[in-house]
């Protein structure tokens, strides 16, 4: 699974990337949309390691797919 989100609601002019890595875990990318490149990461905004982002992901699929 991949996503890729436009700039945020900041005006950042980046691109957002997420996907599920071989361990079926979420990870994250800042991309320079006119490059490809990737952006250094935030040291004041760390990404916490929880569970969570499953949850709602498989509960959006569900509710979009009506899978019981």
């Amino acid at each position: 699974m991949w996503e890729l989100w436009p700039s945020d609601a900041t005006g950042g002019g980046e691109l957002s990337v997420f996907w599920l890595n071989e361990k079926q875990q979420y990870e994250a990318a800042r991309l320079d949309p006119s490059t490809g490149r990737a952006l250094a990461e935030s040291p004041t905004a760390p990404v916490r390691g929880t569970q969570a982002g499953h949850h709602f992901v498989d509960f959006h699929c569900e509710l979009h797919a009506g899978a019981a």
